[in-house]
């Protein structure tokens, strides 16, 4: 599936969604890559995600997130971002030693992003995605494209 029609997919099937407890006057600290970093690393250990509209739980802190749900709260605090600014920060982080890390999680049947400081990497290469992809299609687009 393409970019353009995951894009859709996501936009179409998510709720609008954020981090409960912050804000986007501090998310404009930062650009989205850092945000993106920041996420990953702190702010998914510390803030659950609400929905936009009813402020209900979406998912607790400290859990792997997706890229539908990291694209979704990325919109919110950077409405003008791309699922394609998105991909390209995740996959030049991803794979690294230093603990950036995605792997397939068979509860919610999807791939999940993480940051797990001071393991190796865990990347499942070969494995597709909830939309089809094999992880080199993703990163072809990274490393095409400038962050």
């Amino acid at each position: 599936m393409t970019l353009d029609k995951i894009e859709e997919r996501i936009l179409n099937d998510y709720d609008p969604i954020r981090l409960q407890g912050f804000y986007k006057k501090e998310a404009k600290k930062m650009p989205v890559y850092d945000f993106i970093i920041a996420f990953l690393q702190e702010l998914t250990t510390k803030h659950g995600t609400i929905h936009v509209k009813t402020k209900d739980v979406l998912c607790v802190a400290k859990k792997r997130r997706s890229l539908g749900d990291i694209y979704m709260i990325v919109k919110y605090y950077y409405p003008k971002a791309t699922l394609t600014e998105v991909v390209c920060s995740l996959f030049s982080l991803v794979g690294k030693e230093g603990g950036w890390r995605y792997t397939w999680c068979s509860q919610t049947n999807r791939k999940m992003f993480y940051y797990a400081q001071g393991r190796g990497t865990e990347v499942q290469r070969f494995q597709n995605d909830e939309f089809s992809n094999n992880p080199s299609y993703y990163q072809t687009i990274q490393e095409n494209e400038s962050i």
